[in-house]
């Protein structure tokens, strides 16, 4: 039979028991208190509104460019044209200090810088079919108050192929501050779908209507020039 006195403890020993777990409940409690407490948002939103990638097949040298035809970019590359919203949502003002996208793809991490203010413009002169797309580019090194947003577009270059960017796991875009070290990640938010970019042909001229090209038949070296007959 059971031992009754083994199995049901005292008095004594069920209020130590009571007392202990209702200690261990306080401990719980006042941790999440303090959690709760020291809670805080981050001081800035943000979102990645559209992502379009373009994939030149040979660059474009401008006429009046004077820069030497290797600095060109080369036309096997990948450009990533993301447009970025950043919301300050703290109590300081924030300023925006450049932009990493980073490309996951198995365990290879393919990192680029956002094109500069320079290097932004050029791009549209290097390739005519990036026109359409072209609009102000994210300022930098401009404060956004409290309450405040910015947004614009960025520009990353990758050595990389569509092929190559649908079967990679991921992409973000970090947005440093001059301010803070911490950074914003942002992601699409369906990846890896993305709009392409389409390469535009030129038109090429077509020939006025009624008009009629003849062509001018020269002498052939060795032939034999008929006589008229008489």
């Amino acid at each position: 039979m059971f031992n009754h006195e083994e199995s049901n403890p005292s008095i004594r020993a069920g209020r130590a028991i009571a007392i202990t777990g209702v200690a261990a409940i306080v401990v719980v409690l006042a941790i999440v208190a303090y959690v709760m407490m020291n809670r805080h948002s981050g001081p800035v939103e943000g979102a990645l509104t559209s992502v379009k990638l373009y994939l030149p097949e040979a660059p474009a040298r401008p006429a009046d460019s004077d820069l030497p035809a290797e600095d060109v970019p080369a036309g096997n590359k990948m450009l990533v044209l993301a447009e970025v919203t950043v919301h300050n949502v703290g109590k300081k003002p924030l300023t925006v200090q450049d932009f990493s996208g980073i490309v996951k793809s198995g365990d290879t991490d393919f990192q680029s810088f956002a094109a500069g203010p320079g290097d932004f413009q050029r791009l549209f002169s290097f390739y005519p079919d990036l026109l359409a797309q072209q609009k102000t580019s994210f300022p930098r090194h401009e404060t956004i108050p409290p309450g405040g947003s910015q947004q614009g577009l960025v520009i990353f270059n990758y050595n990389l192929t569509e092929n190559q960017w649908n079967e990679a796991q991921a992409f973000n875009v970090e947005v440093s501050f001059e301010e803070t070290k911490e950074t914003l990640e942002l992601q699409p938010s369906a990846f890896p779908a993305h709009e392409r970019i389409p390469n535009v042909i030129p038109p090429q001229p077509k020939t006025p209507a009624g008009t009629v090209h003849r062509a001018r038949l020269g002498k052939l070296p060795g032939a034999a020039v008929a006589q008229p007959q008489p």
